[in-house]
């Protein structure tokens, strides 16, 4: 399979991707603000995972980054920046999300 093939058949997921964007950021302040590791690990995980998908390689460096932080340490102290960084990395998404949506 090409990778033109491959970027046709992803791109169909977009629309779902940028929808899930106000849940995943809601998700990472609300577990970090918990101090929820666990909750934050699996989704920082999430987070990693899709946005490679998609074609942010800086958040899900990120991502990856701060979720193998929390596995060393088992704890939330020290990814706070990491993850305030990332929610506002996944809110310029959103809006690029938007306004792409609204530009055919």
């Amino acid at each position: 399979m090409s990778d033109v093939d491959m970027d046709a058949r992803i791109s169909k997921f977009l629309p779902k991707y940028f929808a899930t964007l106000p849940k995943q950021i809601a998700d990472l302040e609300e577990f970090a603000g918990a101090g929820d590791a666990q909750s934050l690990r699996r989704a920082l995980h999430d987070v990693k995972s899709t946005s490679e998908m998609f074609g942010f390689p800086r958040i899900s460096a990120a991502a990856r980054d701060a979720e193998a932080q929390i596995i060393e340490t088992g704890s939330v102290e020290g990814v706070a920046e990491h993850v305030r960084a990332i929610a506002e990395e996944l809110r310029k998404v959103q809006v690029f999300s938007t306004v792409g949506a609204n530009h055919p």
